[in-house]
C-alpha cells in the first residue's frame, strides 16, 4: 500500500447522471484554471491532480479496497 498523503476528493451524490458528471467536471476545470485557483494552490502549496469522474470512482476503489485489506489484517474489519 502506498500512502499518498491527504487525497481531495469533489464527489456528487449517487445515481448522478454521465452528462451531470460531464457538466461539473466542466465547471471545476474552468475553475482550476483560473488565476485566483492557481495562485491559492501556490501559496498552499497544493499539487492536485485533476481527475475525471470515472478515474475518481476507481481511485476511491483502489483506496477502499487496500484499506479494508490493512483493517482486516489488523482485525478492525471484515
Amino acid at each position: 500500500m502506498v500512502w499518498r498523503g491527504f487525497s481531495r476528493y469533489i464527489v456528487g451524490p449517487k445515481g448522478m447522471s454521465s452528462a451531470q458528471a460531464a457538466y461539473w467536471e466542466k465547471v471545476f476545470d474552468a475553475a482550476m484554471k483560473t488565476p485566483e485557483w492557481k495562485a491559492e494552490a501556490d501559496k498552499r502549496n497544493w499539487n492536485i491532480p485533476k481527475m475525471s469522474a470515472s478515474e475518481t470512482a476507481e481511485d476511491l476503489k483502489k483506496q477502499y479496497e487496500q484499506l479494508r485489506s490493512v483493517l482486516g489484517d489488523l482485525s478492525m474489519a471484515k
